[in-house]
């Protein structure tokens, strides 16, 4: 599994670099593919990142954590244990987290779906004190490539403007509506990216 890839170190008016670290294991060489795909043959800046952040691949270990940071950015909607393990367990399940000094600070899930041809992100969730720093973005960016699919699908909180604001910014359209979708009552707005 990827351990550790380390983002950071500008090079005074060069071009950013990244240092890449891992522990050789499942998945370790896709993910590796992934990150290097990302940085070098799209040429995303990923690197832009803090040093201090990480970027792994999550796992069962971070159940405990990311069910807090559910419970944080999601009080309403935090996700069942069982859909939790299934999200760090199960293989159709694109999975990150991002690590500031240790502490899990986001996470993002997609599922893909091959026979359908899309990927559906899950859930996106950022820590309420590291938020408007462009860190969604990059999980999202890194999780639609990892997906590899040529449609990204998502739904979001109708009220939730701030979210659909920081999609639209990255090329999402609302395609449709659920009515009643969310507890409470409130509609899910549908949004979907096609990637060339």
């Amino acid at each position: 599994m990827l351990e550790g890839v380390n983002r950071g170190k500008k090079k005074t008016g060069k071009k950013l670099q990244a240092e890449v670290k891992f522990i050789t294991g499942y998945r370790a060489g896709a993910c590796f593919r992934w990150f290097v795909f990302l940085c070098e043959t799209k040429g995303r800046k990923l690197t832009e990142l803090n040093s201090e952040y990480q970027i792994l691949t999550a796992g069962l270990k971070d159940l405990n954590s990311l069910r807090g940071l559910e419970k944080l950015c999601f009080p309403i909607d935090a996700w069942p244990f069982l859909d939790m393990i299934g999200a760090l367990t199960l293989p159709n399940i694109v999975r990150f987290k991002m690590e500031d000094d240790g502490q899990l600070i986001g996470f993002i899930a997609g599922d893909v779906r091959k026979m359908q041809r899309v990927g559906w992100i899950a859930t996106v969730a950022v820590h309420p004190d590291y938020r408007r720093r462009g860190l969604a973005e990059k999980l999202l960016e890194l999780c639609e490539d990892a997906m590899g699919m040529p449609r990204i699908k998502l739904t979001v909180r109708a009220s939730n403007e701030a979210a659909i604001m920081l999609y639209r910014r990255n090329g999402y359209l609302q395609v449709g509506r659920w009515r009643n979708y969310y507890k409470g009552g409130e509609d899910g707005v549908v949004m979907e990216k096609t990637l060339l």
